[in-house]
């Protein structure tokens, strides 16, 4: 099927993706000179291509071809955090605050079960109280 040649553009903006090009290649393992061809309209995406593309991202072209707007991913802020941050109150208060902040968006990323089973099976009661896993897990 040909799609339009700002499909990938659209797809990019949808998934918060900063440099498209660069990051297509490197997670589909294309080279940069092909994904570029297709972001820019100058080649026909490939059957093998779009296949990879909606298996990887988790999306369908068909959401995007024909000019659809689709309501662009909320994106989780930037947090950096490394082993001298848990000595730092803030740095532990600032990463509670900005998980709080995005419940909604990581309950909806697949990454969720693993970041559950972590607060409520490996996290010891010492390490987090009932009301601090409530408040990350919402109803759970």
């Amino acid at each position: 099927m040909k799609y339009d040649e700002k499909i990938l553009e659209r797809i990019a903006n949808y998934l918060n993706i900063r440099f498209p090009v660069a990051t297509f290649s490197k997670d589909l393992e294309y080279s940069k000179g092909v994904v570029s061809q297709y972001y820019n309209g100058k080649r026909e995406i490939s059957e093998s291509f779009r296949k990879s593309f909606e298996n990887y991202y988790n999306i369908k072209f068909s959401d995007f071809s024909d000019g659809k707007a689709v309501e662009q991913k909320s994106k989780i802020e930037d947090f950096v955090l490394n082993d001298r941050s848990f000595y730092n109150p803030k740095a532990v208060s600032d990463l509670f605050r900005l998980l709080i902040r995005n419940h909604s968006l990581i309950k909806e990323n697949e990454i969720y079960p693993l970041y559950r089973d972590f607060i409520i099976k490996d996290s010891k009661t010492d390490d987090l109280n009932d009301d601090s896993r409530y408040t990350l897990l919402g109803d759970e």
